[in-house]
């Protein structure tokens, strides 16, 4: 067993060698290269950048932040109030029309009655004596 595993570490170290030079002559290469070729990989880079940082985004904020919106056990609870309410409807209606024929009647008795208005004590004043009268200044 020792001897697979020190043959597939130094497969991977190799590999990994192997990327790093790869790499490494890429951007050696790039670095060499025209304006315009430079450009072309700086947007695409940047772009891949943009894309792999927005997607752990995302993927951290779906782990994190909890589910909105009601649970299967709510959902069940306000199928079963839906089901009570339409049998309900018909005697709703009735109560709900009794209620306003009673409000309906009572506003046209009010509206009826006279309107007096009274005015309790006429010798309040609303201007205090105390107060010093200001001076007006006239402005140029």
């Amino acid at each position: 067993m020792p001897q697979i595993d020190s043959l597939n570490s130094w497969h991977l170290r190799a590999f990994v060698d192997l990327c790093c030079v790869k790499m490494k002559d890429f951007i050696i290469k790039i670095q060499n290269s025209s304006e315009q070729i430079r450009r072309f990989w700086l947007v695409v880079f940047s772009t891949l950048a943009m894309i792999s940082t927005v997607s752990l985004w995302i993927v951290y904020i779906n782990l994190t932040v909890q589910r909105v919106g009601p649970s299967p056990e709510q959902v069940a609870a306000q199928v079963i109030e839906e089901k009570a309410s339409v049998s309900m409807r018909a005697s709703f209606v009735d109560v709900f029309g009794a209620g306003l024929s009673k409000v309906i009647a009572q506003l046209q008795e009010a509206l009826k009655s006279k309107r007096d208005i009274v005015i309790e004590n006429p010798e309040i004043k609303f201007v205090s004596e105390a107060v010093e009268p200001i001076q007006t200044t006239k402005l140029p």
